[in-house]
Protein backbone atom coordinates (compact mmCIF):
# COMPACT_ATOMS: atom_id res chain seq x y z
CA UNK A 1 0.00 0.00 0.00
CA UNK A 2 1.09 3.70 -1.01
CA UNK A 3 1.89 6.16 1.81
CA UNK A 4 -0.58 9.12 1.31
CA UNK A 5 0.97 12.47 -0.36
CA UNK A 6 -0.33 15.90 -0.60
CA UNK A 7 -1.50 17.27 -3.53
CA UNK A 8 0.02 19.87 -5.17
CA UNK A 9 -3.14 22.29 -4.59
CA UNK A 10 -2.15 21.36 -0.86
CA UNK A 11 -6.43 20.46 -0.29
CA UNK A 12 -6.31 17.00 1.30
CA UNK A 13 -4.28 13.68 1.55
CA UNK A 14 -5.04 11.00 -0.35
CA UNK A 15 -3.58 7.76 -2.61
CA UNK A 16 -2.82 7.25 -5.89
CA UNK A 17 -5.86 4.17 -7.02
CA UNK A 18 -4.49 0.90 -6.22
CA UNK A 19 -5.57 -2.16 -8.16
CA UNK A 20 -6.47 -4.90 -5.29
CA UNK A 21 -7.95 -7.24 -7.76
CA UNK A 22 -6.85 -6.72 -11.30
CA UNK A 23 -9.54 -7.90 -14.15
CA UNK A 24 -8.52 -11.28 -15.38
CA UNK A 25 -8.95 -12.66 -19.20
CA UNK A 26 -12.27 -14.46 -20.46
CA UNK A 27 -13.09 -16.48 -23.25
CA UNK A 28 -16.42 -16.92 -24.39
CA UNK A 29 -18.91 -18.01 -27.08
CA UNK A 30 -21.02 -15.67 -28.97
CA UNK A 31 -24.25 -14.37 -27.83
CA UNK A 32 -22.91 -15.40 -24.14
CA UNK A 33 -22.66 -12.47 -21.57
CA UNK A 34 -19.61 -11.32 -20.20
CA UNK A 35 -18.55 -9.51 -16.60
CA UNK A 36 -15.16 -8.36 -16.26
CA UNK A 37 -14.76 -7.20 -12.37
CA UNK A 38 -11.70 -5.67 -10.83
CA UNK A 39 -11.39 -3.99 -7.57
CA UNK A 40 -9.58 -0.43 -6.67
CA UNK A 41 -8.63 1.33 -3.59
CA UNK A 42 -7.95 5.49 -3.47
CA UNK A 43 -8.29 8.54 -1.55
CA UNK A 44 -10.37 10.83 -2.23
CA UNK A 45 -13.19 9.18 -4.80
CA UNK A 46 -12.01 8.53 -8.30
CA UNK A 47 -13.16 8.60 -11.64
CA UNK A 48 -13.49 5.03 -13.71
CA UNK A 49 -12.91 4.63 -17.66
CA UNK A 50 -13.61 1.63 -19.34
CA UNK A 51 -11.80 0.79 -23.16
CA UNK A 52 -11.79 -1.83 -25.49
CA UNK A 53 -8.64 -1.33 -27.52
CA UNK A 54 -7.76 2.24 -27.40
CA UNK A 55 -11.59 3.20 -27.65
CA UNK A 56 -13.63 4.57 -24.66
CA UNK A 57 -16.67 2.43 -23.48
CA UNK A 58 -19.92 4.46 -22.82
CA UNK A 59 -22.26 2.72 -20.70
CA UNK A 60 -25.32 1.69 -22.95
CA UNK A 61 -27.56 -1.12 -22.72
CA UNK A 62 -25.39 -3.47 -24.19
CA UNK A 63 -22.07 -2.45 -22.48
CA UNK A 64 -23.04 -1.60 -18.42
CA UNK A 65 -20.35 0.35 -16.40
CA UNK A 66 -21.28 -0.20 -12.41
CA UNK A 67 -19.64 0.80 -9.47
CA UNK A 68 -20.31 -0.20 -5.57
CA UNK A 69 -18.67 0.65 -2.51
CA UNK A 70 -17.16 -3.33 -1.25
CA UNK A 71 -18.84 -2.84 2.00
CA UNK A 72 -17.08 -6.64 3.14
CA UNK A 73 -13.84 -5.78 2.57
CA UNK A 74 -11.14 -4.32 5.36
CA UNK A 75 -9.64 -1.51 3.24
CA UNK A 76 -12.02 0.78 1.56
CA UNK A 77 -12.30 -0.16 -1.89
CA UNK A 78 -14.99 0.06 -4.99
CA UNK A 79 -15.82 -2.84 -7.63
CA UNK A 80 -16.07 -1.71 -10.91
CA UNK A 81 -17.46 -3.81 -13.59
CA UNK A 82 -17.99 -3.86 -17.29
CA UNK A 83 -20.87 -6.16 -18.72
CA UNK A 84 -21.08 -6.96 -21.83
CA UNK A 85 -25.08 -8.25 -22.64
CA UNK A 86 -24.32 -10.23 -25.52
CA UNK A 87 -20.72 -10.81 -26.51
CA UNK A 88 -19.49 -11.08 -30.46
CA UNK A 89 -16.44 -12.28 -31.80
CA UNK A 90 -15.73 -8.88 -32.85
CA UNK A 91 -15.69 -7.63 -29.57
CA UNK A 92 -12.43 -9.90 -28.53
CA UNK A 93 -9.50 -7.76 -27.76
CA UNK A 94 -7.83 -6.38 -24.76
CA UNK A 95 -10.25 -4.75 -22.50
CA UNK A 96 -9.19 -2.03 -19.61
CA UNK A 97 -10.10 0.24 -16.61
CA UNK A 98 -8.49 2.95 -16.00
CA UNK A 99 -8.97 4.34 -12.14
CA UNK A 100 -8.06 8.13 -11.73
CA UNK A 101 -7.67 10.73 -8.89
CA UNK A 102 -5.89 13.65 -8.42
CA UNK A 103 -3.18 11.96 -6.89
CA UNK A 104 -2.31 9.84 -10.05
CA UNK A 105 -4.38 6.72 -12.61
CA UNK A 106 -3.79 2.94 -12.64
CA UNK A 107 -4.85 0.67 -15.16
CA UNK A 108 -5.84 -2.98 -15.33
CA UNK A 109 -6.41 -4.93 -18.68
CA UNK A 110 -7.36 -8.68 -19.75
CA UNK A 111 -8.21 -10.33 -22.87
CA UNK A 112 -11.62 -11.30 -24.02
CA UNK A 113 -11.87 -13.86 -26.53
CA UNK A 114 -15.28 -14.83 -28.09
CA UNK A 115 -15.78 -17.61 -30.29
CA UNK A 116 -18.47 -18.39 -32.80
CA UNK A 117 -21.21 -20.12 -31.37
CA UNK A 118 -20.60 -23.04 -33.76
CA UNK A 119 -17.56 -24.17 -31.40
CA UNK A 120 -17.36 -26.58 -29.00
CA UNK A 121 -19.22 -25.47 -25.80
CA UNK A 122 -16.81 -27.05 -23.61
CA UNK A 123 -13.75 -24.31 -24.24
CA UNK A 124 -16.32 -21.36 -23.74
CA UNK A 125 -15.97 -19.75 -20.92
CA UNK A 126 -13.79 -19.85 -18.03
CA UNK A 127 -15.31 -21.59 -15.25
CA UNK A 128 -14.31 -22.58 -11.52
CA UNK A 129 -12.98 -25.87 -11.05
CA UNK A 130 -15.65 -28.45 -10.68
CA UNK A 131 -18.23 -26.38 -11.53
CA UNK A 132 -20.03 -25.91 -15.35
CA UNK A 133 -18.65 -23.93 -18.05
CA UNK A 134 -21.23 -21.22 -18.29
CA UNK A 135 -22.79 -22.26 -21.62
CA UNK A 136 -23.66 -25.24 -20.26
CA UNK A 137 -25.50 -24.33 -17.44
CA UNK A 138 -27.36 -21.37 -19.31
CA UNK A 139 -28.30 -24.48 -21.22
CA UNK A 140 -26.59 -23.20 -25.18
CA UNK A 141 -24.91 -26.40 -25.54
CA UNK A 142 -27.11 -29.15 -26.68
CA UNK A 143 -26.48 -32.47 -24.32
CA UNK A 144 -24.66 -31.09 -21.96
CA UNK A 145 -23.51 -33.15 -18.67
CA UNK A 146 -27.13 -34.21 -16.74
CA UNK A 147 -29.43 -33.03 -20.20
CA UNK A 148 -31.04 -35.66 -22.12
CA UNK A 149 -32.21 -33.91 -25.57
CA UNK A 150 -35.46 -34.07 -24.41
CA UNK A 151 -38.23 -31.52 -24.17
CA UNK A 152 -40.41 -31.60 -21.60
CA UNK A 153 -43.18 -33.38 -22.26
CA UNK A 154 -41.83 -35.31 -24.67
CA UNK A 155 -40.94 -39.31 -24.33
CA UNK A 156 -38.02 -40.94 -25.48
CA UNK A 157 -39.00 -43.99 -27.91
CA UNK A 158 -36.52 -46.95 -27.36
CA UNK A 159 -35.48 -49.28 -30.55
CA UNK A 160 -36.96 -52.58 -30.10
Amino acid sequence: MQSPSLSLSGSAYGTTPVFTKGLQNIRATKGQLVVFECRVHSTPTLQVHWYREYDRILDSADFRILRKKACSSAVPEEVCTLVITEAFPEDSGIFKCVAENEFGSAASSAHLSVSPAGDFCGSAPSAEPGTLPAALSRGRCPLGPGQSGIEPGQSRIEPG
